[in-house]
């Protein structure tokens, strides 16, 4: 990102996610319809930068954590959510190593897309760009833009 009055993706992302709306929205769309959430608050943060954004940048994002959310992320969350007693401390320690996992995916998202633009307010944003490419029902799109909106305001 350019300039040093921009919030950084990391702390963007769980400012964002602190939200219990935005929380709970998050959680659905992962589990019912496949969004990989970390991208999800990407195209916010990107839009919310105005950086420049296209489909090729879009997958470039996606690919570049789609193998490490595969094989380190979701693992550690099946067997986290599975473990519904605390047993010895495992399950916090689960968590804090997909939390890891999680920020080493925004670190590597952030290094991704970083020339600034000027948006027309009225186009799409990116993320619902996003949701569609993943072919989320339009109603829920609104639903999850109007809630960054409320969580983020005007812009989104």
């Amino acid at each position: 990102m350019t300039g040093t009055d921009k919030q950084g993706l990391i702390d963007f992302a769980v400012t964002v996610y602190g939200d219990s709306c935005i929380e709970s929205l998050c959680l659905r769309l992962q589990d019912e319809c496949g969004v990989h959430v970390n991208v999800l608050l990407w195209a916010v943060w990107l839009d919310v930068n105005k950086v420049l954004f296209d489909e090729k940048l879009l997958l470039e994002g996606q690919r570049s954590v789609r193998c490490q959310n595969r094989c380190w992320v979701k693992p550690l969350r099946f067997v986290r959510r599975a473990l519904t007693l605390p047993w010895l401390g495992t399950r916090k320690k689960i968590k804090a190593l997909e939390l890891r996992g999680e920020f080493w995916q925004l670190r590597r998202l952030e290094k991704i897309g970083t020339t600034p633009y000027g948006r027309d307010e009225s186009a799409v944003s990116y993320a619902e760009q996003y949701l569609m490419a993943l072919g989320i029902d339009a109603e829920i799109i609104k639903e999850t833009m109007n809630y960054f909106r409320d969580a983020i305001g005007e812009g989104l």
